[in-house]
């Protein structure tokens, strides 16, 4: 775009509003460019001073991009991860970083065994991400076992 034929259609407040409708825009197949990004995001407080955030696109889009900006927004979809994937994400999560934290590893064997024992058939990935978790945990979980039944041991002797 050069600037001769760059056309303001929006201005924005806030730096994600603006954002967000360039990325409608460019959706859209539109191009679009925000003014004053920089400057407003690096003193934001003077924002609503330089005009704010403006939203320009080719003269030749400007009605389309009017068009598209006043339309709302389309709802959005499902979700993209099921409940069962978004537990086997959490637990892969708390797995390794039960590694280095106690009430994480033992809040991730608690996930472990949630998943195994009451959740029903897995996807491809959701078997990647149990057996991952367990190849993390369980031999953390184990070293712990083993080091807390010595230590118990000396303190009894």
């Amino acid at each position: 775009m050069t600037d001769a034929a760059v056309v303001t259609v929006a201005r924005y407040e806030w730096r994600m509003d603006a954002i967000l409708a360039r990325c409608r825009l460019e959706s859209c197949g539109i191009q679009a460019n925000l003014a004053d990004d920089c400057m407003s995001g690096i003193y934001w407080h003077y924002a609503k001073v330089l005009g704010g955030f403006r939203l320009q696109v080719a003269s030749g889009d400007a009605d389309d991009a009017r068009a598209i900006l006043a339309e709302p927004p389309q709802p959005g979809g499902d979700p993209i991860l099921t409940e069962s994937e978004q537990k086997t994400d959490r637990l892969l999560r708390a797995a390794a970083l039960g590694v280095l934290s106690l009430p994480v590893m033992l809040y991730a064997l608690w996930l472990l065994l949630n998943v195994v024992l009451l959740d029903g058939p897995w996807n491809q990935r959701e078997r990647r991400q149990i057996i991952a978790a367990s190849v993390f945990i369980v031999p953390a979980a184990v070293v712990l076992a083993i080091l807390t039944s010595l230590w118990a041991g000396a303190l009894v002797s």
